[in-house]
């Protein structure tokens, strides 16, 4: 549990297209709890104007960062970078009001 739903209670796609805010979506390419087309799928879905999708090339569920963590933390850093210096309302970035 990430942004505050558990896959696990319902309509993960739905929860998504509530979220405003910059999302990061990663995935593992040999995810079978999250496929990578469910990740790209949900991707499409986020409603953010600045959202990515970071798919890791045999990785399991929740195991991107030991599979590749170069790629991981580069991508990660790299989205952060954009946080920084693309102009985001503050109730988009923080949910408030």
């Amino acid at each position: 549990m990430r942004m505050g739903f558990d896959p696990d209670d319902g309509d993960v796609e739905a929860a998504v297209r509530e979220i405003d805010a910059p999302i990061l979506f990663i995935a593992g390419g040999e995810d079978r709890r999250m496929p990578p087309a469910l990740a790209e799928r949900l991707w499409k879905a986020a409603r953010s104007p600045l959202k990515e999708l970071l798919l890791v090339p045999g990785a399991r569920h929740g195991e991107a960062f030991s599979t590749d963590r170069e790629t991981y933390l580069n991508s990660a850093y790299r989205f952060l970078a954009k946080l920084r210096y693309t102009p985001v309302s503050s109730a988009k970035v923080g949910g408030g009001t």
